[in-house]
Parts: C-alpha cells; sequence; structure tokens
C-alpha cells in the first residue's frame, strides 16, 4: 500500500487555530468533505486514497469508511477520543500533485483541539510560502 505522503514542514507564518468540543465535528467534517484522501488517528491509518493501485473493492471501502466519518463525525472520531481520555492527534490528508495535512491535536487536560497544518516538501517547492502573513 502506498504510504501517506510526508509532510512534516510548518509555515512559520501560519498561526494555530483552536476549537471546542462543541465545535470540532463541524471542523473535522468541513475538511473530510472536501478534497480529503487520508486520515490517520494516532498513526492509525483509517483510509488512503493515495494508493491508486488498490483493487476496486478497497477503493470502495476507503470511500464508505470515509462517508461514514462525513457523515458521522462524532460517534467515528470524537467521541472515541473524549472516552479514552488522552491527549490525540487526528491527521487529515489533502489531495494534490503537492499534499498537505491539516493536523488536529487534542488535549485530554484542557479539553481543547488545536489545528496546525502540515506540507510536503512538493508543496513547498511549488508554492513556497505566503510571505504576506
Amino acid at each position: 500500500m502506498a504510504a501517506l505522503p510526508s509532510c512534516t514542514i510548518v509555515n512559520p507564518k501560519d498561526t494555530k487555530e483552536e476549537f471546542t468540543q462543541n465545535t470540532i465535528c463541524e471542523e473535522l467534517k468541513g475538511w473530510i468533505g472536501a478534497d480529503c484522501w487520508g486520515i490517520a488517528v494516532n498513526g492509525e491509518v483509517l483510509f488512503n486514497s493515495y494508493n491508486e493501485d488498490k483493487p476496486l473493492l478497497q477503493k470502495i471501502q476507503d470511500d464508505m469508511i470515509r462517508h461514514h466519518i462525513l457523515d458521522h463525525t462524532h460517534s467515528s472520531i470524537t467521541m472515541h477520543v473524549y472516552r479514552s481520555q488522552k491527549d490525540a492527534v487526528v491527521d487529515i490528508y489533502m489531495y494534490g500533485d503537492t499534499p498537505w495535512k491539516a493536523q488536529y491535536s487534542y488535549s485530554a487536560e484542557t479539553k481543547i483541539w488545536t489545528l496546525e497544518r502540515f506540507y510536503s516538501e512538493e508543496y513547498v517547492q511549488v508554492y513556497g510560502f505566503d510571505e504576506s502573513k
């Protein structure tokens, strides 16, 4: 299986955004409903559409998982995070010839989700970073 892309570069001009338990589901749905090609929770890959060599059945299963998470974000992801009472990381990989990811980190202590964006080397080479921020 093709691995999820390496997205480790942070734009120093990006700011972190915070979300509460009341606002995180709609936020996650916005990304997942866009051109999301992969989701991992605490490193566990829930689906990965970057591997185009998968058999049709696996592609359909990935699509079903993505749509289930989109329709049931709370019961699919956030409820499990809250029940664990541990910090968690949700990575949402966005499609592109130059991929990037939105990473949501949950603090069990503060009950706050923090969004940080990470970019692939290819993304930085093609687009650079907006220096005007």
